[in-house]
Order: structure tokens, then C-alpha cells, then sequence
């Protein structure tokens, strides 16, 4: 792994071509991977389609703890902190919020952008954010072509998928951890342009919401965040074949991301008090 990203830190130009080309075919070829998928499924049956994937990303999982549990140094209390609430969630995500199992795939794409992007960051928090908010605007970029196609009927913006996309950023970021050379003062932590930067989105979204811009539910917004259910649907939803899952409305969806990026963002601190005596 050191080899790797000792390569990947010495090439930056190459590094960042590899970030590009991987970032657009997340962006433009997910609606083909989809019809895809959904070709298979027509060939097969759902059921057996999900136990197919469902052992394929058990044993990617599987390897990841090799990985995770194999490293010279052994496994420090930081990971320790930052996999098992990771762990606890990704459980949630995976029983509450998919729909079927080839939504895995999503911490499996993030955790190889993190990978790209953690040498030219040279932090593991900041690594994650990047990624992260790739993953944000490539569910803002699916959420636009949908909004505009079938206004105004159906749509939300998937806000299940933006979860699933922090947490495989963070579980590559929880193996990088040894390598992460740039740790922050909690001193200089409030200062980090990236925190500072999700502060700016904070506000901005604030303000959005304020003057009508942007609209949690059907309004006469420009933006309207989901227009497929209503505030006092049910938590979960029901869909053939007897699929029972939650959809992540705005307001909890805004909120849980913002608590996600903010504790991940204190794996780049230097000092901490739950971690100050790690080995």
C-alpha cells in the first residue's frame, strides 16, 4: 500500500488524470451500469441476483479485513474508533436503506476514489470530504436528469445513496489511517478549508431554504428535494417484490450527512482526548 501511494503522491499529474477519468464514469455511466444490472436480473431471478452479490461483496468485505487486521503496525485504537460506528451504520444502511444488493457497489466505488484522492490530500478527513462530495454532486447530477424528465410526479434526491457513499469513503479512509502524515492541531481543526467549506455549504443551504430557492417537498420552489413522497408518509416504504426499506427524507438526510463529515473530519486531528494515549 505504501509503494502504491508513494507512486501515486510522486505523480500528481497522473494522479489527478486518474481522478478525472475514474470521477467521469461514475458520473456519466451509471444509468448504463443500471439497464445493465437490470438485464441480468431479467435473466435470472431477484432473489438469486442478491445472493449473487450479496457473497461477492462478503467476500470484498472479507479481504478489507484482511487488509485492515494484516497490517505491519496492528490495527491502532484510532481505526479501532472509526470502524466500529462505521461498521454499526453500514448494517443500517444495508438492511434499512437498500433496495436490493447491488447498491453495495456504492462503498465499493468511494472507497477507490478516496484511494485516488487521499495522496494528493495527504489527509485521511479530507480525503473522505473530497470523495464525499463527489458522491453528493454525482446524486445531484442523477437527481437533476430524473427532476427534469418527470416533474412533477416523481423524483427525490437519494439521500440513501449519499450515506452509503460517505461510509465507503470512510471505510478506505479507516485503512489509510497509518499513512495519514498531516494530522492538525484541535487547535488549527475549526481552520481546515474543508470544514470551512461545508460550513459555507451549511449556510448557503440555509439561505436557499429561506428565500424558496431550494424546497424540502412540493412547493413553488425551483428546487424541490423530493416530490415522490410526503412528509406524513410512513417511515418505511414498500416496493414489489414486498421490498421494505426507508427513504431518507431531506431534513434527516441533510443532517446525518453533515454529522458523518464532521466525524470523520476528526480522523485528521492530531490530538484528542478519547484517542491521546493510542499506540
Amino acid at each position: 500500500m505504501n509503494k502504491f501511494l508513494t507512486i501515486l503522491r510522486n505523480q500528481k499529474s497522473i494522479t489527478l488524470f486518474l481522478i478525472i477519468g475514474y470521477c467521469s464514469i461514475l458520473l456519466f455511466f451509471h444509468q448504463s451500469a443500471g439497464e445493465l444490472f437490470a438485464e441480468i436480473v431479467d435473466s435470472i431471478t431477484r432473489e438469486k441476483s442478491d445472493n449473487i452479490l450479496f457473497l461477492f461483496f462478503l467476500f470484498i468485505f472479507f479481504l478489507y479485513l484482511i487488509k485492515l487486521f494484516s497490517n505491519k503496525v496492528r490495527i491502532s485504537k484510532r481505526q479501532l474508533v472509526f470502524l466500529l460506528p462505521t461498521f454499526i451504520i453500514s448494517l443500517y444502511t444495508f438492511f434499512c436503506l437498500f433496495v436490493n444488493n447491488v447498491e453495495l457497489i456504492h462503498f465499493v466505488q468511494y472507497a477507490l476514489l478516496t484511494l485516488l484522492i487521499f495522496p494528493l490530500s495527504n489527509r485521511v478527513g479530507s480525503a473522505i470530504f473530497l470523495s464525499s462530495f463527489f458522491g453528493i454532486m454525482d446524486e445531484a447530477f442523477q437527481y437533476y436528469n430524473t427532476y427534469n424528465e418527470l416533474r412533477p410526479t416523481l423524483g427525490y434526491f437519494d439521500f440513501n445513496d449519499v450515506i452509503a457513499n460517505i461510509l465507503g469513503s470512510a471505510f478506505m479512509g479507516i485503512i489509510l489511517i497509518p499513512f495519514n502524515s498531516s494530522r492538525v492541531h484541535y487547535r488549527k481543526w475549526l481552520y481546515l478549508k474543508e470544514l470551512r467549506s461545508l460550513f459555507i455549504i451549511v449556510v448557503l443551504l440555509i439561505t436557499f431554504l429561506f428565500i424558496d430557492f431550494i424546497s424540502f417537498f412540493s412547493s413553488d420552489a425551483i428546487i424541490i428535494l423530493n416530490q415522490q413522497i410526503s412528509k406524513e408518509e410512513s417511515f418505511f416504504t414498500i416496493v414489489p417484490p414486498g421490498v421494505v426499506y426507508h427513504i431518507v427524507k431531506p431534513l434527516e438526510g441533510i443532517i446525518f450527512t453533515i454529522l458523518l463529515l464532521l466525524f470523520y473530519f476528526m480522523i485528521d486531528l492530531k490530538h484528542n482526548f478519547a484517542l491521546s494515549n493510542e499506540k
